[in-house]
C-alpha cells in the first residue's frame, strides 16, 4: 500500500524514528541496521522504504534504509511463527548476508543468538528459507558476523546523547569486563554507572 514515506527526520531512536511529512509526525518501527543510516541530526531529510502492517487490532509502519533490507523483512514474515516485531530482531541482530549464510550452511546455532528465536523456529527458518536464499547465488565469503551486545549497547547510548565514537568504546570496554554473558541491557546499565562516578 505504502512504498516510501519522505520528509524530514523529526525524531530517532534505535526502535522507531518519527518522520515529518504533510504536516504529520509519522512514526515508523525501524531496525538497528536503519537506525544507523539515519542522519545524525533532527530535521535532516530522510527516506525510508515502508512495509505497512495492517491487522483487525494493530496497525503499523515499518521503515527501512534500502529495498533490499525491507525484502529480507518481508520474506522473513512469510514464515510461519514470524511476526513483525521478531522478523525486526533478526535484522538488527543479522546481516543479510550472515542470515543467509546461517541458512544455506544448516547454522542453527547463529540463528539462536537472536532474541526470541529458539530451537524450534530457527528449524523452521532454515527448512522454509533455504530454498528461495539458494536461489540468490553463493554467499559471500565476508558475510559479517551478528551484531553483538556492545554495538547494541553503543547505538541505545549513542541515543541516549553519548558521542558515537564514545559510545562504542565505554560499551566495548564494559561489555570486556562483564564478560561472555553479557547482554546489551547490563552493558548500558554499566556505562551509566560508571559515567556516574
Amino acid at each position: 500500500m505504502y512504498e516510501f514515506l519522505s520528509g524530514r527526520l523529526a525524531s530517532r531512536r534505535p526502535d522507531r524514528a518519527v518522520v515529518e511529512a504533510g504536516g504529520m509526525g509519522w512514526r515508523v518501527l525501524i531496525p538497528l541496521s536503519t537506525y544507523e543510516r539515519l542522519p545524525a541530526k533532527e530535521g535532516a531529510p530522510v527516506k525510508l522504504f515502508l512495509h505497512h502492517f495492517l491487522r483487525e487490532d494493530r496497525e503499523a509502519l515499518y521503515g527501512f534504509a534500502t529495498e533490499e533490507e525491507r525484502e529480507y523483512f518481508e520474506l522473513l514474515n512469510q514464515v510461519t511463527g514470524v511476526g513483525p516485531a521478531l522478523a525486526l530482531s533478526v535484522l538488527s541482530s543479522l546481516p543479510f548476508e550472515a542470515f543467509r549464510a546461517a541458512v544455506l550452511n544448516g547454522d542453527a546455532a547463529a540463528i539462536t543468538r537472536v532474541k526470541g528465536v529458539g530451537r524450534k523456529l530457527a528449524a523452521r527458518l532454515l527448512l522454509e528459507l533455504a530454498d528461495p536464499l539458494r536461489k540468490l547465488g553463493p554467499v559471500a565469503a565476508a558475510a559479517g558476523p551478528a551484531r553483538g551486545p556492545a554495538l547494541d549497547a553503543a547505538l541505545a547510548l549513542a541515543a541516549l546523547g553519548f558521542d558515537r565514537r564514545e559510545a562504542e568504546e565505554q560499551a566495548a570496554a564494559a561489555a570486556r569486563d562483564i564478560g561472555a554473558s553479557a547482554e546489551a541491557g547490563e552493558v548500558v546499565r554499566e556505562v551509566l554507572r560508571r559515567a556516574r562516578r
